[in-house]
C-alpha cells in the first residue's frame, strides 16, 4: 500500500507485527540543535515557509511476510520512492505523490523529470506506479471506464 502526505522528519522505518512502513522525506536531519529546540510543528511549519523545500512525505506499507523478498527500497524524496521486489516476476514500485496545480511550472517539470528518469533502464520487467497524480480527466476514452473512476 502506498501511502502520501506522512509529514515524517525522517526517511526512517516501522516495524509492527504484520507489516513494515518505509517513510521518505526531505526535512534535513543534520541541524541536532534546531531540533532540541523546536516542535515537530514548529519544524514543519518552518518547511513549508521555504519554498522549493517540502515536507509532504511519501510511505509503503509492506506485509512482513514478503520482506525477504523486497531486494531495495530507494527514498527520493518527499514526492517520490521506489521498491524492488525479486519475486517470480521482478517487480519495481513506485510511490508517487504529484504536485498539485499550485505548483511552478518548473516544480511540475521536476516531479515528472524525476519520475520518467527513475522509470527508465530499470532491468526489471515490470514497474507499478502507486499514486495521488493530483489529475482530473475532463474525458475519459472507451474502456478507461474500468481503470479511472468518474
Amino acid at each position: 500500500m502506498g501511502i502520501q502526505e506522512t509529514f515524517m522528519e525522517d526517511d526512517t522505518k516501522w516495524t509492527g507485527d504484520e507489516y513494515t512502513w518505509f517513510f521518505s522525506s526531505s526535512i534535513p536531519t543534520e541541524d541536532k540543535e534546531y531540533r532540541k529546540k523546536t516542535t515537530c510543528g514548529q519544524r514543519k511549519r518552518d518547511a513549508m515557509e521555504h519554498r522549493g523545500f517540502e515536507n509532504h512525505g511519501v510511505a509503503v506499507m509492506i506485509r512482513n511476510k514478503i520482506l525477504k523478498s523486497v531486494q531495495d527500497i530507494k527514498p527520493l524524496g518527499s514526492r517520490l520512492m521506489e521498491v524492488w521486489i525479486n519475486g517470480t516476476i521482478p517487480l519495481q514500485i513506485i510511490k508517487a505523490y504529484s504536485t498539485t496545480a499550485v505548483a511552478t511550472d518548473d516544480e511540475k517539470d521536476t516531479f515528472y523529470e524525476n519520475l520518467q528518469n527513475n522509470m527508465s533502464g530499470n532491468g526489471f520487467s515490470d514497474t507499478i506506479i502507486l499514486g495521488d497524480m493530483n489529475t482530473k480527466l475532463l474525458h475519459q476514452k472507451e474502456g478507461e471506464e474500468n481503470i479511472m473512476a468518474k
